[in-house]
């Protein structure tokens, strides 16, 4: 009715102008107000494949556009589905690349699910160490399975693998504390 009544006074708006306003409008009124009463839209970034079966190609499609611009939870969701095999194809490089780019963003689920390949040998050889590493790293990220695998895992490293080990975590921990206190 306001836009009509706009209508009217401007003689030169025509009534596809009026809705086209109108429905902007509506546009930017709904999304103010989703935002301001704290209601979250689904991400574009979104990389759930709860999706039907002849729709998941696209999504994983999309799921790749969105790690590729560095969404974590998809680089995550990417280094699960490859390193699974259930929604594509098995690839082990592709989701050992994938998980280490979720970790590398301090994604915490990615780190174990890293550590844990690394521990137990799926895609790559076993490599206690690295295990150890990434376990420690996802444990001070708030893990309490990680920290617990970590202790699991270091009764499997030589005294001196253990030590080269809190050597990198010390070393890493060091170039941390430097970054932040710049």
């Amino acid at each position: 009715m306001w836009l009509i009544i706009m209508g009217d006074v401007n003689k030169t708006m025509k009534y596809r102008d009026c809705k086209f306003y109108f429905l902007n409008f509506l546009f930017f009124f709904l999304s103010s107000h989703v935002l301001a009463e704290g209601i979250s839209l689904p991400k574009a970034t979104s990389c759930s494949l709860k999706v039907s079966p002849d729709q998941q190609a696209f999504m994983i499609s999309q799921c790749k556009l969105a790690a590729q611009s560095g969404d974590k939870d998809a680089q995550y969701l990417l280094g699960i589905y490859y390193s699974d095999g259930k929604l594509i194809p098995p690839d082990f490089s592709e989701a050992i690349y994938w998980l280490k780019a979720a970790s590398s963003q301090a994604s915490v689920d990615a780190q174990v699910r890293l550590a844990d390949m690394y521990s137990m040998g799926t895609g790559v050889a076993v490599d206690n160490l690295q295990a150890y590493v990434i376990y420690k790293i996802a444990s001070i990220n708030g893990s309490d399975f990680a920290m617990d695998q970590a202790d699991v895992v270091s009764e499997r490293l030589t005294p001196q693998e253990l030590q080269q080990a809190n050597y990198i975590l010390g070393k890493a921990f060091k170039g941390y504390l430097k970054e932040i206190n710049q």
